[in-house]
């Protein structure tokens, strides 16, 4: 009965994502593909353009130069403990909070290290243990030793203290709950831009945000909802203005852009799977050479309703999308 209504769920899912305008006027690039069975679940870019990315399928955070011609990636840490690397979000220049734990049922030993490529070989560290039961996904900077971070299965948005270990939760809401009929498929990813939290829900197909107090990242209002019509939208990256958001459509194997008005357009990819198969985040270049490039990291793996979890048909890819705003 779970499998028939997480396979009418994600009908309806991709019809109404049929309504998003299509709109592929953008230049890609193949930058790199794993082999198969290989994952890769979010992606940070250090101030020298170098790519961070953490997997999924192996316990491991990578880089890999994406200007390089010939570009090869390299580890560099492996955490202890763990089967999964989750949400990366950079607290200094060059010092990154990285999500790892066990992606298991119930999930367990999730834990935020702190990596710190300011050193020539990178130092890294535990930070906080997250509470137990729960998959804490996107990572997001509240302050110099402050993060908020978002748990799938619970819908809720959680205050870390990265000196402490302390956490409680700062934000819940209703957008951020997963679908009845969709358990664990709540709030993904997650930025903050301004005084705003920016968030997406994978399984209601929801981009929104939300004020909040930049000391203790609780809601100063309620939330309001940009667009309902990003149905399987898994992470995203934000303009430097904030009035444009490129969000990984992991369903739709698509790249959409969604302009501060709520107007949605498709950029790149599309259901077909030619150019990256489940999209899972994406970020903006910051050098000169690529500031209006967005590297869109994908797991290569499809959705299968008759068990509810995804199938790998390819290795996951990072592709370089220019965009025109």
């Amino acid at each position: 009965m779970i499998s028939y209504l997480l396979f009418l769920l994600f009908s309806i899912l991709l019809a109404a994502s049929n309504a998003v305008i299509s709109n592929h006027d953008s230049l890609t690039r193949l930058v790199y593909q794993f082999p198969n069975l290989t994952r890769i679940e979010n992606v940070a870019v250090r101030s020298n353009g170098h790519l961070l990315l953490s997997m999924l399928t192996q316990p491991e955070l990578r880089s890999i130069n994406p200007l390089d011609p010939t570009p090869e990636p390299s580890l560099v840490y492996q955490f202890p403990n763990s089967t999964s690397v989750f949400g990366i979000a950079e607290i200094e220049p060059d010092i990154f909070a990285v999500v790892a734990g066990n992606l298991s049922f119930p999930p367990n030993n999730f834990a935020i290290w702190m990596v710190n490529h300011r050193k020539r070989v990178p130092e890294v560290r535990k930070a906080a243990n997250i509470p137990a039961g729960g998959i804490l996904n996107g990572l997001a900077r509240l302050s110099h030793n402050t993060v908020l971070g978002s748990d799938i299965l619970a819908g809720v948005i959680y205050r870390i203290n990265l000196d402490t270990g302390d956490s409680s939760i700062a934000v819940q809401d209703e957008t951020m709950k997963s679908p009845v009929a969709l358990p664990g498929f709540g709030v993904n990813g997650i930025r903050i831009h301004g005084r705003y939290l920016y968030y997406v829900n994978i399984g209601k197909g929801l981009f929104c945000r939300i004020p909040i107090n930049l000391r203790t990242g609780t809601a100063n209002s309620p939330v309001e909802i940009i667009s309902d019509l990003v149905q399987g939208a898994d992470d995203f990256a934000l303009s430097k203005t904030g009035q444009t958001a490129y969000i990984a459509n992991l369903l739709q194997n698509s790249l959409v852009r969604v302009a501060a008005d709520g107007e949605v357009k498709v950029i790149a990819g599309g259901p077909d799977g030619a150019l990256f198969i489940g999209p899972t985040s994406a970020q903006l270049g910051r050098t000169p050479l690529d500031r209006e490039v967005v590297y869109v990291v994908s797991s290569g793996a499809v959705f299968n309703p008759s068990t509810g979890g995804f199938d790998s048909v390819e290795g996951g890819k990072i592709v370089a999308v220019k965009v025109y705003d």
